[in-house]
């Protein structure tokens, strides 16, 4: 079956809280699930992949950042990289739309 709403909560409250994202044994982990069973699970509440609810958390976090007037490499650092390689080479979707939007004047 899916996964049960309290814990669906209990990630999107870990992804939005400041810092580096969690792994998805991380999130296994606070929602007394194995990792398999976590990623099934939030595949069948939600339609698509918890890798790909954990990229856009991701985004929309850069997305607030962006709107502050933060720089690529501050925001980096905010969404916890040590630097904009890491950053880039771990969510080069973040990155693209961030360059994006700066080429579009912000």
């Amino acid at each position: 079956g899916g996964l049960a709403s309290w814990r669906v909560k209990l990630i999107d409250e870990r992804l939005a809280a400041p810092g580096k994202s969690p792994t998805i044994g991380e999130l296994a982990a606070l929602c007394s699930l194995s990792p398999r069973h976590l990623a099934r699970a939030f595949r069948v509440s939600r339609g698509y992949s918890l890798g790909e609810h954990i990229l856009q958390a991701r985004i929309d976090a850069a997305k607030r950042l962006l709107a502050q007037d933060q720089s690529i490499t501050a925001i980096a650092g905010q969404l916890g990289f040590s630097s904009l390689a890491g950053f880039s080479f771990a969510s080069g979707a973040v990155l693209a739309f961030l360059q994006a939007s700066f080429a579009h004047g912000r």
